[in-house]
């Protein structure tokens, strides 16, 4: 995760998988803006297996980010630990 003019953009930079190893580089999350309090908004997220970008949120907690990608009315959290 980079903070460019109070924004949050975030790159792959390792994966767990072969099939993961392949979008190593590739930009995920752009656009995230701090709303206070540890808490994210106006970001969108890409699933870069389909190339889709949904809109998302995102919490920081110690040393874990949720995310939340938002399709319609819909959601998928996820949770990512700094290690």
């Amino acid at each position: 995760m980079t903070e460019s003019n109070g924004v949050l953009t975030g790159t792959l930079i390792a994966a767990n998988t072969a099939k993961g190893k392949k979008h190593v580089g590739t930009t995920v999350i752009r656009g995230l803006k701090a709303d206070g309090g540890g808490k994210y908004s106006g970001g969108t997220i890409t699933d870069p297996a389909k190339g889709k970008d949904y809109r998302m949120t995102a919490s920081l907690s110690g040393n874990t980010l949720k995310l939340k990608g938002y399709i319609g009315p819909f959601s998928r959290s996820q949770e990512w630990k700094k290690k």
